[in-house]
């Protein structure tokens, strides 16, 4: 689903009702001129700060993207989060054909390929970041 609220456009997997709710949120503020990833999958052990390779990939076209964890007060998981990346290397990987594979540290979730080129295609419209 893509979500779009001044000048802020959200690739996002999961519920948008709460942070909680979903596992996979691409954003890209064109104001700020910055982009964001946060993968809300808890990272057992992990602490918050420590360093993370976030890895998108469809077939066989890859891109990792250096993080670090982070923490809510809500829920007390310890999730990744990738900041002011490239996003066009990574809406060319989601365009891939098949589902996506996002992997962090010993995380795996599965992107589904149904409904992603149409909601990927508004976002890389509205989202005006290289």
């Amino acid at each position: 689903m893509v979500s779009q609220y001044e000048g802020n456009v959200s690739l996002i997997y999961g519920s948008t009702e709460t942070a909680e709710d979903f596992f996979f949120f691409l954003s890209c503020n064109n104001k700020k001129k910055e982009a964001e990833i946060t993968v809300y999958q808890d990272i057992a052990g992990a602490k918050v700060g420590q360093k993370v390779t976030i890895e998108i990939g469809v077939g066989s076209a890859k891109v990792a993207l250096k993080g670090e964890t982070a923490t809510d007060e809500m829920s007390g998981y310890i999730f990744g989060v990738a900041k002011q990346f490239a996003v066009k290397p990574v809406v060319a990987v989601l365009g891939g054909s098949g589902p996506a594979l996002v992997k962090m540290e010993k995380n795996e979730l599965t992107l589904p390929e149904q409904g992603r080129a149409e909601e990927l295609g508004k976002f890389a419209k509205a989202c005006k970041l290289d």
